[in-house]
């Protein structure tokens, strides 16, 4: 643990560096919650950082600070939770932070950098149909990280490469 200690005495070196743990192990979300170890999913498994210390309070605290600005943090105290977006080396990340039983809790997912078409995503032939149709609505319901997102970005990108549309 005493590796980890020029990280923790930095919160934003900290957030680096598990921004390039995610990186490293193609992890697609990061759990940051109290009295646990950074926790990464990857590949559909959930695998705690059980080399990395226990997060406390204290250093929850400061990495949500470290990612909030004046105006996340006022809408943070009024609401109990933020969703916001934090770039780091040329990618994108979806952040909620929020309480849990009167901890911070931070959840993080790493964006792709490309929207893969439907073809790729190996999607049954009605997501193209849906694409083509003049009107109605959509919902995806899957369950946490089974692609929602990504379908749905595939779907609007197959309009916008094929018909001249505003969406």
């Amino acid at each position: 643990m005493e590796k980890y200690d020029e990280y923790l005495k930095d919160p934003k070196k900290y957030v680096a560096f598990l921004n390039e743990l995610m990186l490293e192990k193609n992890a697609t979300d990061m759990y940051l919650t109290f009295n646990e170890p950074p926790t990464l999913r990857i590949m559909e498994e959930v695998n705690r950082q059980k080399d990395l210390p226990k997060l406390d309070d204290t250093m929850l605290n400061k990495i949500a600070l470290t990612l909030m600005n004046k105006t996340g943090l006022d809408y943070f105290e009024k609401h109990g939770s933020l969703d916001l977006w934090v770039g780091y080396k040329e990618r994108r990340y979806r952040v909620n932070i929020s309480r849990q039983r009167g901890h911070i809790m931070i959840v993080s997912r790493l964006l792709r950098n490309t929207i893969p078409t439907l073809e790729a995503l190996n999607l049954p032939p009605i997501f193209k149909q849906l694409a083509y149709r003049e009107n109605g609505i959509v919902f995806l319901a899957w369950p946490t990280g089974s692609w929602k997102s990504t379908t749905l970005a595939a779907v609007i990108e197959e309009i916008n490469m094929n018909k001249k549309k505003h969406i």
